[in-house]
């Protein structure tokens, strides 16, 4: 599966780092070779140079009227595009085999996008490097850069349809640094570290509202690594070239996150909202063995004020994460699987308690809700191959599931579970068209029955509601002697398709 150490890809660093590549982080024995190879590396995340002058000037080849395309996207009958401009490049030899790299600054960036029914957005943005510096040496085709600015800023003004209001934003990130190479598998990697960044995007709609929203990082790191051409061309192209080799992916991290939101509705409402987060990570890696999506954070805070909501609201949690590893390409035997989530000890203030349970019947406790899946598939199509999307039939099937972890937790009661399946997709009668499963899965609810006595007792759950839950715990579930509110259930599905419950058929 997808190595995220190995290969780093497009995350929230992509526009900086192609910035960066753009401005000034190639380098070879010569300039004219630097100048070379950044062309193909421009290439392989996604530019094209379209127009270029170079001058010497002494121990300096000067680089001028530089404009780039972005590679084109068409899909669903929008396509969108983008170019950019930047000043003159100048890189230096320094007589010791190094190049030194300054200027590129600023960028002009316009990008369009055209919907499916002819409507245009347009975005324009001007970003700029203060004090940058890079340094080259090696070989061609093996040249290793490092680089530093003291400032990295942009600004975009969104120009959407006139109907549609107007969407302005700008981004400053202060005391970079980052190096740039190639891999042994023919790509590129390319980290990056800075101080902090702030993110300042406003809104204005049609019909009035405001929304001023800003998003502040410290700490942050970056690594990505893209194989070499692999955005040249159309999206197709693409997904080709992933198919036979090709790899990207993304590592990030930041020490912490803080969101700020204002503004007001539609209606002249205003509304509040803060959040910190702490330790936040991000990976993404993508081959032709598959997807890995990963996000989490170490804990926060947040608070909230809207004005149709009766009270503010405000709370923490310790702990936020989700997985998500997928097989893409086709293959012969069945392939792994795996989704998990959590979402540890959320807490909110009393005020919201109260607006519900003012009497305190409801413990106050914690919520958790983790899941933790995994298993295997088997893929008779590829998802790389664009002409599966538009077939009907799926692309494949579902081998086997396996619940590594369930726990879900909360006003005093706690829900766990583990269990494993296999399905019979030879098998589409036992069940009515569905896979016929095997296995077991063995759950443990604890507090359940005195949840059900409370929520009856605030008038939240109906008497005849709170019976009926009673008679399927009965059917489903038996206590645990000597556990007060405790049950236990072993549901089983076996080769014959019967269900049986803690050994009780019950189809």
């Amino acid at each position: 599966m997808i190595n995220v150490a190995r290969t780093s890809g497009r995350a929230i660093f992509l526009g900086l780092m192609g910035s960066a590549i753009g401005t000034a982080v190639f380098a070879d024995v010569t300039a004219e070779d630097v100048w070379a190879d950044q062309e193909e590396i421009l290439a392989s995340v996604g530019y094209q140079i379209t127009n270029a002058e170079t001058r010497r000037d002494g121990d300096t080849l000067i680089v001028s009227g530089i404009e780039m395309t972005m590679s084109t996207m068409a899909l669903e009958g929008a396509e969108s595009g983008s170019t950019m401009t930047m000043a003159d490049m100048r890189l230096r030899e320094l007589g010791d085999g190094r190049v030194e790299m300054t200027g590129g600054s600023p960028m002009i960036l316009e990008m369009t996008m055209t919907g499916p029914e002819g409507e245009t957005i347009t975005t324009t943005g001007t970003m700029e490097f203060t004090d940058f510096v890079a340094i080259a040496e090696g070989d061609p085709g093996a040249v290793t850069y490092e680089w530093t600015a003291a400032a990295f800023t942009m600004s975009d003004i969104f120009l959407t349809p006139e109907d549609q209001g107007e969407i302005t934003a700008a981004l400053e990130v202060l005391a970079l640094s980052g190096t740039m190479g190639r891999t042994d598998d023919e790509g590129v990697t390319m980290t990056a570290q800075a101080d902090s960044a702030e993110y300042v995007w406003e809104v204005t709609s049609a019909e009035g509202g405001e929304v001023r929203a800003v998003i502040a990082m410290d700490g942050l790191a970056a690594e990505q690594v893209v194989s070499l051409g692999l955005f040249q061309g159309q999206p197709e192209e693409w997904l080709e070239r992933l198919r036979t080799g090709g790899f990207m992916s993304a590592d990030m991290s930041a020490a912490s996150f803080t969101v700020d939101v204002s503004g007001v509705d539609n209606s002249a409402q205003p509304f509040e909202f803060s959040g910190q987060l702490q330790d936040g990570r991000f990976a993404f890696g993508l081959d032709n063995e598959g997807v890995l999506y990963e996000t989490g954070t170490n804990g926060g805070e947040f608070s909230m004020l809207a004005g149709a909501f009766p009270v503010p609201i405000s709370g923490s949690v310790a702990e936020t994460g989700t997985t998500l590893r997928l097989p893409l390409d086709e293959a012969p035997e069945p392939q792994d699987f795996e989704f998990a989530t959590r979402f540890v000890d959320l807490t909110v203030n009393e005020e919201v308690w109260a607006m519900f349970d003012p009497q305190g019947n409801l413990p106050r406790d914690p919520i958790t809700a983790v899941i933790d899946l995994a298993g295997t598939a088997l893929l008779t199509h590829s998802l790389l191959n664009p002409e599966t999307w538009e077939q009907e039939e799926a692309p494949g099937q579902i081998e086997s599931v396996t619940l590594n972890e369930l726990h879900v937790g909360g006003l005093g009661a706690l829900l766990t579970g583990v269990g494993a399946f296999t399905f019979d997709n030879d098998d589409l009668v036992t069940f009515e068209g569905s896979p016929r499963p095997e296995g077991t899965a063995d759950l443990r609810l604890v507090g359940g029955n005195a949840l059900i006595d409370r929520l009856v007792g605030m008038g939240l759950l109906p008497q005849d509601q709170a019976m009926g839950a009673r008679m399927m715990m009965t059917l489903f579930a038996r206590p645990v002697e000597g556990e007060e509110d405790t049950l236990t259930s072993r549901i089983e599905v076996n080769e014959a398709g019967e269900v049986l419950a803690n050994g009780q058929r019950i189809r």
